[in-house]
């Protein structure tokens, strides 16, 4: 019949798929004509990836992700399910499935934030990240260990140059131990800054309409009269 010993690694398990039930061992006698028996292994992954983003005030901005997921190895139903997953699903496909997951909740929670709600609530939003991820990731089995988030790397929006200097220099001043703001001070200060960008881009755009203006009246007093 050709049975023959499946030996699991450190971190593996091996899955033995009946008709109707998955069994789990680190050492089988296995027939592959009346079984299907996969490794799989249990350890973490490392996940690194840049995450492009929108905020809800159409700030486009780059966030670095980092992440540890694994199959959830102190819970047997979990690792079931897991199995379950694995016997159609390659690790690298997985792999794929927890990156798009990860990306499409940061992208999702992002686009109903401005950039301030993001800056002053970093915590508050990898909170809900990380439960919204973990929530996906459950119904394969996967558990989150570790997800750290950088907001930084802003790219700036057309008609807002300073937006991400603003925002840098608002980190600096909260870390300057004589320099304590309070968030309110600090949404204060950058609204204000804000305010005068637009203010002088208006000023600019005025100054640009009245020279088109004075440009076109000087043109029609320079034009021939035509009498008919």
């Amino acid at each position: 019949m050709g049975f023959g010993w499946k030996v699991a690694r450190e971190s593996e398990y091996l899955a033995i798929y009946n008709k109707k039930s998955i069994t789990f061992a680190k050492k089988a006698l296995v027939c592959p004509l009346l079984h299907k028996c996969i490794r799989l292994d249990v350890s973490p992954v490392y996940y690194s990836s840049n995450v492009k983003a929108w905020s809800r005030d159409i700030c486009r901005f780059t966030l670095p992700v980092v992440s540890t997921v694994g199959p959830w190895v102190d819970d047997m139903e979990c690792l079931r399910l897991y199995a379950s997953r694995r016997k159609s699903l390659s690790e690298e496909a997985i792999r794929d499935m927890v990156r798009l997951k990860i990306a499409y909740q940061i992208q999702r929670l992002a686009s109903c934030r401005t950039m301030l709600e993001l800056y002053l609530n970093g915590g508050t939003f990898k909170e809900k990240v990380l439960d919204n991820v973990q929530f996906e990731l459950k119904s394969f089995g996967l558990k989150i260990y570790y997800l750290d988030l950088d907001l930084k790397l802003f790219v700036d929006p057309p008609h807002r140059p300073s937006l991400t200097h603003h925002l840098n220099g608002m980190k600096k001043t909260t870390l300057a131990p004589e320099k304590k703001v309070s968030r309110l001070e600090m949404a204060d200060e950058f609204q204000t800054k804000q305010d005068a960008i637009y203010d002088r881009l208006n000023d600019k755009f005025e100054v640009l309409s009245e020279e088109e203006e004075d440009l076109y009246v000087l043109a029609e007093e320079s034009l021939p009269l035509v009498e008919d």
